[in-house]
């Protein structure tokens, strides 16, 4: 499925994930975000309330 997907959108790799969290895990991690001892913090949307979303350490609470 990676492989067609990545046919499709016409670039040279690409990763399947489970869900939004775990994408935003992945690029965070690419991005170094944390290994520097910043703190980011942002918001998603669920459903109808704003959640802070606290990924494994990478973003402190607040």
């Amino acid at each position: 499925m990676e492989e067609e997907f990545t046919f499709f959108i016409g670039v040279k790799h690409s990763i399947g994930v489970a869900n939004g969290r775990d994408a935003i895990e992945i690029a965070f991690r690419f991005l170094g975000v944390g290994s520097r001892g910043c703190d980011y913090g942002f918001l998603y949307r669920c459903r109808d309330r704003c959640s802070k979303a606290h990924i494994r350490g990478y973003l402190k609470n607040s």
